[in-house]
């Protein structure tokens, strides 16, 4: 297996931005790891907010709690937020750019 195809497995599989580090392409690593690390800790910290805010509202209500409930309450309350949408998406899009740019770079380098 060439460079190119282990730093693209390394970004698929393990962490975005890990394949620049394997070709020691620090600066671009570090950029990947801190834009999706801010990613992870918004749609967490937003996650765990609604579904705070949702199991709240079942609680206040008598009638009974079913998980079909639950869940559907949280995806539309998920779907209806759009901080939790961008960082979905700029998630999204780091991990796929990491695994086209180290593979693009492991190409460039094996020449």
């Amino acid at each position: 297996m060439n460079k190119a195809q282990q730093a693209l497995l390394w970004s698929a599989l393990i962490f975005p931005g890990a394949g620049h580090f394997h070709l020691k392409q620090f600066q671009r690593g570090i950029v990947l790891v801190s834009i999706t690390l801010v990613s992870l800790t918004l749609l967490l910290f937003k996650f765990v907010q609604q579904a705070y805010s949702v199991f709240e509202k079942l609680l206040t209500n008598s009638s009974a709690i079913d998980f079909q409930g639950i869940v559907s309450q949280l995806l539309q309350a998920s779907a209806a937020d759009q901080i939790l949408m961008f960082s979905l998406w700029v998630l999204t899009l780091c991990w796929l750019f990491s695994m086209i740019d180290a593979y693009r770079l492991g190409k460039k380098l094996t020449r």
